[in-house]
């Protein structure tokens, strides 16, 4: 089995054998991912006292169109796992600084204006198709 780390043993879960347990397998079922300790703002963040969490981070495989992708992710335990779900980030392959997705197909979209009468036109069009099934 994987070894989640020796810093996970100085993190401040209440169900510390539980989550590595967990994390151990997480770990062997994706090689692609890797156990990091992260600071965190603690729930209250008035008192600024900052939480060291156990963050996976690494590349996911998924099937694409019969191919296999590796998805960039970033899974957080909150310090109250398993109480509360983990935070999951996906990194996009087309961010910028500012954390904005650019599709490529997107770039030279243009709005056509429409007007009340062809959105209500086409809505009672919809609902006429919706009462013949």
């Amino acid at each position: 089995m994987p070894q989640v780390g020796t810093s996970f043993t100085s993190m401040n879960y209440a169900r510390r054998v539980f989550i590595h347990e967990e994390v151990s397998r997480v770990l062997s079922a994706h090689p692609g991912l890797r156990a990091v300790p992260e600071s965190v703002p603690g729930k209250h963040s008035r008192h600024r006292r900052r939480k060291v969490v156990i963050s996976l981070e690494g590349h996911i495989p998924t099937m694409q169109g019969g191919l296999v992708c590796d998805v960039p992710v970033l899974v957080r335990l909150a310090p109250d796992h398993p109480e509360s779900a983990p935070e999951c980030f996906v990194e996009g392959r087309s961010c910028d600084e500012l954390e904005r997705v650019h599709i490529p197909y997107l770039t030279n979209w243009q709005h056509k204006p429409s007007c009340a009468r062809t959105l209500s036109v086409g809505h009672l069009r919809m609902r006429s198709m919706v009462l013949q099934i």
